[in-house]
């Protein structure tokens, strides 16, 4: 028994020895993936003020959370006299780490906004965009982040790509190993917004989330857990790469057409109701909003035939079928809606130009590149140059005061 027992301490030893010189080979290395999330007990996880890391799996770019916990320059609550605040809230896409801030498109709507005649007010773009999240998430970092900085317009970046599924327990494909199963999701409950907390109400379920985010910040932990993160995704019926050409791990074919079954009309509802209480809590503070929508990397792939083959592979009816419902949404509950993917298509077409994808990944994939970055930028800046310059705003935002203590 004396024997057994030193063995299994001598093996629990060597691993934790091999796990840790695999952690300082990885960061002597440079390539110890940057970790920047952490728990949140309100929306699951948010950045991590003051986190640095050099992310290097999909484009290639240096990563910094500013003191408010957001990508970008450091800013304070209390705007400045003469600015006009543009906060952008959003996913992946919108945090985009995988290019230098300085390329994002929140950085270039900045840049190009100086050139638009606006009384002689200043734009500031503040970037609250956030890995994974969904639009219940963004909603809530409206109410707890966002809003101390008061802005004049905030900007709703809509990934159509997989933000309807997020916004759905009964879809929501992520994994509890990974921690991004660890999200408040809604649900309509007499034609009312009801918030579903399952993470937070059971201990165990906090416990594990704070942990898997307290783990994340271990860099092999993330080389570890990414084999677990795809069995489980395989095993919960993802489709694997390369079944249907076109098709992308983490990304949803059935955006392309009526929602298929209930689960999907629920969740086009639920997503429809959280914009439509992000509108009217923007308004109440004398603030816009414009929800922008974003390209699928399907619906700006420079090949037509391969487009169309794609739809027809999964039974979708139009590519811009989130574009179109969002429009009348937007119609209806009197916001402004600009949606970038035909005019990204059109030049894509044009230029035969991948606007997604990286060097050290796939073309026609993922995230926006540089060049998709750039032109998204510079489409939202020109609309809304001209949205602002027509409804120049009546005064300050009425969005509270910061608190001098926080």
């Amino acid at each position: 028994m004396r024997r057994t027992g030193l063995r299994l301490l001598l093996s629990i030893v060597s691993i934790l020895l091999a796990l840790t010189a695999a952690e300082i080979g990885l960061r002597l290395a440079g390539i110890a993936p940057p970790e920047v999330r952490c728990y949140d007990p309100v929306r699951g996880w948010q950045l991590r003020s003051g986190a640095v890391g050099l992310q290097r799996s999909e484009g290639h770019a240096r990563v910094t959370i500013n003191d408010g916990g957001f990508r970008g320059p450091e800013v304070p609550f209390a705007k400045p006299p003469g600015v006009l605040r543009i906060a952008v809230l959003g996913d992946s896409f919108t945090e985009a780490m995988h290019v230098p801030y300085y390329e994002t498109f929140c950085a270039v709507i900045e840049r190009n906004l100086t050139s638009c005649p606006l009384g002689g007010r200043r734009v500031q773009v503040l970037d609250f965009g956030v890995s994974g999240y969904g639009t219940g998430q963004e909603l809530l970092t409206l109410r707890r982040q966002a809003s101390r900085y008061a802005p004049d317009v905030v900007v709703l970046a809509f990934f159509a790509g997989n933000d309807v599924s997020d916004n759905s327990a009964a879809l929501d494909s992520e994994s509890w190993l990974n921690g991004e199963k660890c999200r408040p999701h809604y649900t309509l409950r007499n034609g009312a917004l009801a918030e579903d907390d399952q993470f937070r109400e059971h201990a165990a379920a906090r416990w594990w989330c704070h942990s898997v985010f307290a783990l994340n910040r271990i860099a092999i932990m993330d080389y570890l857990g990414e084999p677990a993160v795809m069995l489980h995704r395989i095993a919960s019926g993802s489709k694997p790469t390369g079944q249907i050409a076109g098709h992308e791990p983490g990304l949803d074919d059935e955006i392309y057409g009526p929602p298929p079954d209930t689960r999907w009309r629920d969740a086009w509802t639920v997503t429809e109701g959280l914009i439509s209480e992000m509108n009217r809590e923007v308004k109440a503070h004398g603030a816009r909003l414009v929800v922008v929508t974003l390209s699928t990397p399907i619906q700006v792939y420079p090949d037509t035939a391969y487009r169309e083959a794609y739809l027809r592979r999964v039974g979708g009816t139009d590519l811009f079928y989130p574009e179109h419902r969002l429009d009348a949404l937007g119609e209806r509950e009197g916001f402004v809606v600009l949606n970038l993917a035909p005019s990204l298509q059109a030049y894509a077409d044009r230029h035969h130009s991948f606007l997604h994808g990286f060097p050290n990944t796939r073309a026609g994939t993922g995230h926006w590149n540089e060049l998709g970055h750039r032109q998204a930028g510079e489409l939202i800046a020109e609309r809304l140059c001209s949205f602002l310059r027509q409804e120049a705003p009546q005064g300050d935002s009425a969005y509270p005061a910061p608190d001098p203590h926080h």
